[in-house]
């Protein structure tokens, strides 16, 4: 069962979010902020971060950067928005794909699946 770790600081999305990965058979882990993916990601990376772009204490786009100077990306990512991207934001996603919030939760789980068995493929 692939592990997605979905940072999102707001409650309600977060839950919605999880529950459409759950019910498409994913182990769901959370957290509300980027400080705390931070640490989550540290400890044991995920198959899958889905990552909101602005977050408290740490946004999304510093979480990024982060990992990147850190040796890099430990995990395939999906960035989820609502905001119109900044040119420094597009350039920190350098080709990650994107989801724009609001999202039809059918459409948020082919994006996981794809990315997980993008994965997948790329680990044979």
């Amino acid at each position: 069962m692939p592990r997605v770790l979905v940072v999102e600081d707001e409650r309600p999305i977060r839950a919605l979010i999880s529950l459409a990965l759950r019910e498409d058979g994913h182990q769901v882990e959370e957290a509300e902020d980027g400080e705390a993916a931070w640490e989550r990601l540290q400890a044991n990376p995920p198959d899958l971060l889905l990552l909101d772009l602005r977050l408290p204490r740490l946004s999304g786009v510093e979480l990024l950067e982060r990992l990147r100077q850190g040796g890099g990306l430990p995990c395939p990512v999906v960035v989820m928005t609502a905001y119109t991207l900044s040119p420094s934001d597009r350039a920190a996603l350098d080709g990650l794909p994107l989801l724009r919030k609001p999202f039809d939760p059918e459409d948020l789980q082919r994006l996981v699946r794809a990315a997980v068995e993008g994965r997948r493929r790329t680990r044979r």
